[in-house]
This record gives structure tokens, sequence and C-alpha cells, in this order.
């Protein structure tokens, strides 16, 4: 997609949930969330901006159906990729401990 062009992108995105209640009930939620993102934006910067907005819906429509159910998928992947870089550390100590006992 040529962005060059455009003077202003609309980016809007939304989540919506259905509860079953019980007794052949269901509640729907739903949130919605809209940026105007001025030109010469990258389409990184557009995706960047459309993934926040659809985590902040789904946060939204999560914390009113069960707030302790409520984790930031950024906090989630930061939380990997610590746990990641974590575990290549141990991965590389142990590696130059074979490799002292080791001929190979």
């Amino acid at each position: 997609m040529r962005l060059e062009k455009i003077e202003n992108i609309e980016v809007t995105r939304s989540y919506t949930q259905k509860v079953n209640m019980g007794n052949y009930q269901s509640q729907d939620f739903f949130s919605s969330y809209k940026a105007i993102v001025k030109g010469g934006a990258t389409e990184e910067e557009i995706q960047t901006i459309s993934d926040d907005l659809a985590e902040k819906a789904e946060e939204d429509v999560l914390s009113k159906i069960d707030p302790s159910k409520v984790v930031s998928r950024r906090q989630s992947m930061a939380e990997l990729r610590a746990k990641i870089v974590k575990q290549e550390k141990e991965i590389e100590k142990l590696t130059e401990q074979v490799s002292k006992i080791s001929p190979f």
C-alpha cells in the first residue's frame, strides 16, 4: 500500500465477547477505539497503533467480565522474553562447562 500520498489514516479496532449468563440469557460486552494517524507514518507504525488499540479494547471488555483475568499482552511478552534471555544465558554457561569436560 502506498502511504506517502495519504493525509490521514483512520485506524479503528474493536473487541466483543458474548457471555452466557445461564437460563438462556447472554450478555454482550463491546469496546472500540479509533486513532487518526497523520500521513507519513510507516506501515510498521500503523500496525503498532492498530495492535495497541486492539489490546486496549480487549482489556476493557475483559476487565468488565472478570478483572482478575486481565493480563496485558505486552507484560506477558516482556516476561516471556526475560525468561528466554535467562534460559539462553544458562545454556551458554552449561555449554561452556560441557566444553571444558568433553574433548568434542
